[in-house]
């Protein structure tokens, strides 16, 4: 299956955490070198003057979002709501020793200082990178909170010299697959279709169907 566009549909190229003048572009490498204030992706911002000048403004519902690697203290609050924002048991798949080993390659969002989303995700190889688990409080989907994780994780992907992101999903989850259409991953094929999605099963070793999606950095 083809890519859905040829566009930016993650928002990669306008996806920032800090915006720093031109000419303070050494200071911000130093910043993103050091991880300084959860710095992930360093803008610098063009003279006023500058003719290839794009506004870029954020829209208003993000301004109080803040997007910042996992800590090994998310744990205790991650397993207070996640089963509750996805209606059934997924706790399992987010052991503490994920918060230990893979926070720079996990991000949570945050409004006024309390978390709304948070994505778990890591590197397999010089090759692939992988996103593990996604959840979103229910009141704040359809914001653009799930598509800011996603390009925060393929800016990582693509720092660290990753060719391509993979991410699965249960074929009777219609919303994730359009979301998922949607940032432009395609359907990698499996072995068989349910519903008229391609699947492949026992992929994630559980016995289940699994949608697998890829799209490259």
């Amino acid at each position: 299956m083809p890519l859905l566009t040829d566009g930016d549909p993650l928002g990669i190229e306008v996806f920032h955490t800090h915006q720093l003048p031109l000419e303070e572009a050494p200071r911000g490498y130093e910043i993103f070198q050091k991880k300084q204030d959860g710095a992930i992706k360093i803008l610098p911002k063009p003279r006023p003057n500058s003719p290839r000048q794009v506004d870029r403004r954020p829209d208003l519902h993000l301004l109080n979002m803040k997007i910042r690697e996992f800590r090994e203290s998310d744990h205790r609050q991650v397993v207070s709501v996640v089963d509750g924002w996805g209606g059934r048991r997924m706790v399992d798949k987010l052991p503490q020793l994920f918060y230990r080993y893979i926070r720079q390659t996990s991000f949570v969002v945050e409004e006024d200082g309390a978390m709304i989303a948070f994505l778990v995700g890591f590197v397999g190889d010089a090759e692939e990178a992988y996103i593990h688990f996604v959840g979103v409080h229910p009141e704040h989907r359809n914001r653009g909170t799930g598509r800011r994780l996603y390009a925060a994780f393929f800016e990582e992907a693509r720092q660290r010299g990753c060719r391509r992101v993979r991410c699965i999903t249960s074929p009777v989850n219609e919303d994730s697959i359009a979301f998922h259409k949607r940032l432009g991953l395609r359907i990698v094929e499996g072995y068989r279709e349910v519903g008229g999605v391609s699947v492949h099963p026992d992929y994630d070793g559980d016995g289940k169907d699994k949608v697998v999606f890829e799209k490259m950095c």
